[in-house]
């Protein structure tokens, strides 16, 4: 499964989540290449990398800033995601502008996390 994660900039909260479900996969799953994640912005800091803070806060999650750089979402980081997740209801109406396609594999986190609610937790995979 692969998941891509939208905000504004791409350079505190998406890469943040990006990296911390990488962080996740590597620690966790016998193949990480079962759940992986991407990020972008709707009006990307293009070239950037994480913003300081945030990237102090990712390393105290046990997340690894090295390397990043924010990009700019494309139709196809949307079409080749299983999930989008948005941070704010206006990044996912930017992103459902650019690919109506994704309204049925696209949320706000909140959304997700209502969703989640919804499920009988021995029906959740393993944390």
């Amino acid at each position: 499964m692969h998941i891509l994660f939208v905000c504004t900039g791409n350079i505190c909260r998406s890469p943040t989540a990006e990296r911390l479900v990488q962080a996740y996969s590597l620690r966790h799953l016998d193949d990480p290449s079962q759940l992986t994640a991407s990020s972008a912005g709707t009006r990307a800091v293009y070239g950037s990398g994480v913003e300081p803070n945030a990237a102090l806060v990712l390393q105290s999650l046990g997340g690894d800033p090295t390397g990043f750089v924010a990009r700019q979402v494309q139709p196809e980081d949307v079409t080749d995601a299983h999930l989008v997740l948005a941070m704010t209801g206006k990044h996912r109406a930017t992103v459902l502008g650019a690919s109506p396609r994704a309204l049925q594999r696209s949320f706000t986190l909140l959304e997700a996390r209502s969703l989640l609610d919804l499920v009988p937790r021995e029906e959740l995979p393993p944390a």
